[in-house]
């Protein structure tokens, strides 16, 4: 009996040392996802950090290409303005030309 005492102790140990290398294990391996992890995080970190980067870079493009947009808006209404400026000049050059003519006519008849 003592032998059969001894020899289920034996099992339970063994058993319980079988568990604890598993155990053993299965700790290393979740150490080993945690690093992994870790790294993973510290990748992601440096992505949004790049990716922050480029949303800058990108809308202060963005804010040059609207700023020229408005300059080339504003050069076109001052073109406008002077062909319109250019319409009056030439049309009271008109007026003024045939002022002289019908004054030029007026001497002649005289």
């Amino acid at each position: 009996m003592n032998e059969e005492i001894l020899q289920n102790i034996l099992n339970a140990v063994t058993g319980m040392q079988a568990d604890i290398s598993n155990m053993k294990t299965d700790i290393s391996n979740m150490k080993t996802d945690i690093s992994n992890m870790k790294t993973d995080i510290s990748n992601m970190k440096t992505d949004i950090s790049n990716m922050k980067t480029d949303i800058k870079n990108l809308e202060d493009k963005q804010e040059m290409i609207l700023n020229q947009v408005i300059r080339n808006l504003e050069e076109l209404a001052t073109k406008e303005d002077i062909a319109a400026i250019h319409r009056r000049l030439d049309f009271q050059l008109g007026k003024i030309a045939k002022t002289e003519e019908e004054i030029f006519l007026l001497k002649s008849k005289q």
